[in-house]
């Protein structure tokens, strides 16, 4: 039905999230709808589903991610309660609904999205969603019946009747309904028969899954009775979300330290980062310690401590500690003691032991012989350009669109388009832009500028705009490996295939001629399990800035030179893949990148197209080989003259490659020229 995708289109274009819904029902069509309440849907996502399913019907996220909070009113009691309890309504936008009517406004964070607040009468705020016009329920369509000149009023004074705590909350079918009442049992039998509330539900999956991990059960149960609970939650959390939680719980090791505390504190669980922070976790009383920032001298092991606990949140920190000292020990006990009922002697002992032992190297060996080995479907994000799940860097002067490439490619592999000639992406998913050169602002106008080149070029058959490219943006001003927890959610939970991190000086945490730096810096990069491409700089010599372990431990190393006459609207860039680990140097690649009325476009060129000057930047063998192939065999001579290089250079490129690449021809006469060898 065009005229629902059409709709749907028209609420996006006013500000609000949209969700398809089920054909004649309330429930959505997502798995999970959890990500629409904190950002939008995608023109070609919403698109898309509807071409899938042209009836689906349309949904609408309540709360400040839409701006709006509706009123729902079920029938003549509905009416009823509000009139016995005094309450008016302001008139505003409203829709006639099979039961009723929604009226809406706008958003009021006062509201909370529940039920039974008065009989017959619900709220639908954040996360929460109602069914837009012109959906139809069981044949039943929703209207609009009071317009309001389009625009939602002001509720006004909220009445202390909407001013309690949520009476109800709202599951995945749109309805909403009580929670169980009884809250006697232990929290896990509870959890496990009656589920948890949405907002609740990964908090009490993770302290589940860590409860019968830290007890040693095995993992295929844990996931049995994990998903037990997730089937009873509200909304029922989905399979991918089980399997994500069990995953991440079972990623700690589990501890025996029992001898040690006579027996005083459970055994805890913990996981070490792999730039040595440390993060335990007590599953039963919801404790949570984490140190960052270890580092030894003689006398001490100085760090950040953070003490955290499932029901009150943060006690403690991020403040400056030391495990081995007496005095900052009972300092912390005495404040923690203050906050919650806890044995925090016993427990900072356990804590300090556990990251201390940390500190030794425990790797385990393991048999190369025994099992087989994983291969990747596709080693490439990017064929030849961009490795999948390793580092790759892109190196240049000041003003070599570098950051340009950066953002052309975040957004090729987030809508899997090819948004640079010649690159064309072998996958797509959210992407992670890591920025400590600008800001949002200026990535955004930039990419708004690429997507306009796209549209020119007619890649697809509607226009597209910026919510077609899920990008996500960080400004960071901490280096990347303090950022490195943060930053490590973040990726689990978009499940992304690519980080950008631009730039790699100022993401550094010390010295970038010094190899501890850069091992720690991509240690952390290696540790979030996705490709990275880092944009880095050249130094006053022309090499690539810093120490070599950057070209020694990067997978993929990319140089970049460009060539701009005065007054062009347009960069001549040559890339020349300096290092690929796992297959040969790539043929050098030439690129146009045009930015002209706030439209950018990236058009490949040949070697041939590249200026003398930025065409020296690339390997004389290559250009050689790149000229043969036009046709006739050629003197040192030619060669030397088309290529601008002195003929001993031509003929010692020709030389080494005699046999493997070139062949020397002789004719009759004595000439020799030189051609391809064919193989």
């Amino acid at each position: 039905m065009p005229k629902l995708l059409d709709a749907a289109l028209a609420y996006a274009a006013r500000g609000m999230s949209v969700i398809p819904l089920k054909p004649q029902d309330k429930r959505p069509l997502l798995t999970s709808w959890k990500d629409y309440q904190s950002k939008r849907m995608g023109v070609g996502d919403m698109r898309g589903f509807w071409k899938e399913q042209p009836d689906a019907n349309i949904g609408l996220v309540t709360g400040a991610i839409s701006g709006m909070t509706v009123v729902d009113v079920d029938g003549d009691e509905g009416v009823k309660s509000l009139q016995d309890a005094g309450i008016l309504l302001p008139e505003t936008y409203t829709v006639e609904t099979p039961k009723g009517f929604h009226y809406y406004y706008k958003y009021n964070n006062l509201f909370k999205t529940g039920a039974g607040f008065l009989k017959n009468v619900d709220v639908r705020n954040d996360k929460g969603y109602v069914v837009a016009p012109p959906s139809e329920v069981d044949s039943t369509a929703y209207s609009v019946i009071a317009d309001n000149g389009g625009e939602f009023a002001e509720f006004g004074v909220v009445p202390e009747q909407f001013l309690s705590s949520k009476k109800g909350v709202v599951s995945d079918d749109g309805m909403i309904s009580q929670p169980n009442s009884n809250a006697m049992e232990p929290w896990i039998a509870q959890a496990i028969t009656n589920g948890a509330p949405e907002g609740q539900r990964d908090e009490t999956a993770i302290r589940l899954a860590g409860y019968f991990w830290s007890r040693g059960v095995p993992e295929d149960i844990i996931k049995a009775t994990v998903t037990q609970f997730a089937n009873n939650c509200t909304p029922p959390m989905s399979a991918q979300d089980v399997a994500r939680i069990v995953r991440s719980a079972t990623g700690y090791e589990q501890t025996k330290v029992r001898n040690f505390t006579e027996g005083k504190i459970p055994d805890p669980l913990c996981k070490i980062s792999p730039v040595g922070d440390v993060e335990i976790v007590w599953p039963d009383n919801g404790v949570t310690i984490a140190f960052n920032q270890i580092y030894k001298t003689k006398e001490r092991l100085a760090c950040q401590i953070q003490v955290s606990t499932y029901n009150s949140g943060v006690l403690l920190g991020p403040v400056a500690f030391d495990m081995v000292s007496m005095s900052r020990r009972k300092e912390a006990v005495m404040m923690l003691k203050d906050r919650q009922a806890e044995d925090w002697s016993a427990i900072l002992d356990v804590a300090c032991r556990i990251a201390r032992d940390a500190q030794e190297d425990t790797s385990d060996f393991v048999d190369l012989r025994e099992g087989t080995a994983q291969k990747s479907v596709s080693p490439w994000l990017i064929d030849n350009f961009l490795a999948e799940g390793k580092p790759t860097i892109i190196y240049g002067d000041g003003g070599t669109g570098k950051s340009m490439m950066g953002i052309a490619t975040a957004m090729a592999i987030a809508a899997s388009i090819e948004v640079v000639e010649g690159l064309k992406p072998n996958t797509t998913g959210n992407v992670l832009y890591l920025d400590w050169e600008t800001d949002d602002q200026e990535i955004k106008t930039r990419m708004d500028w690429i997507v306009k080149g796209i549209n020119q070029r007619g890649l697809y058959s509607y226009e597209m705009d910026r919510w077609d490219f899920p990008v996500e943006y960080m400004r960071c001003t901490a280096p990347l490996v303090s950022l490195q927890p943060k930053i490590s959610k973040k990726i689990e939970e978009m499940g992304c295939p690519l980080v950008i991190v631009d730039s790699l000086v100022p993401s550094l945490d010390g010295d970038a001629n010094d190899s501890i730096t850069a091992t720690r810096l991509m240690n952390t990069l290696r540790s979030f399990g996705t490709a990275s491409l880092i944009i880095s700089h050249v130094s006053k010599e022309g090499k690539m800035f810093g120490s070599q372990f950057w070209k020694n431990m990067a997978r993929n190393v990319w140089r970049v030179e460009k060539q701009q006459d005065l007054g062009q609207a347009y960069l001549d860039l040559s890339m020349v893949q300096e290092k690929s680990n796992n297959s040969g140097l790539s043929k050098p690649v030439g690129i146009r990148m045009s930015i002209e009325n706030e439209t950018a476009s990236f058009k490949k060129l040949a070697i041939a197209d590249l200026n003398a000057t930025l065409a020296k930047s690339i390997p004389i063998k290559t250009r050689i080989i790149d000229e043969l192939r036009t046709g006739a065999a050629q003197t040192v001579k030619d060669l030397s003259d088309t290529l601008q290089e002195t003929p001993s250079a031509v003929s010692m490129a020709l030389t080494r490659g005699k046999g493997t690449t070139f062949v020397e021809i002789t004719d009759a006469a004595g000439k020799k020229t030189w051609g391809l060898l064919v193989k």
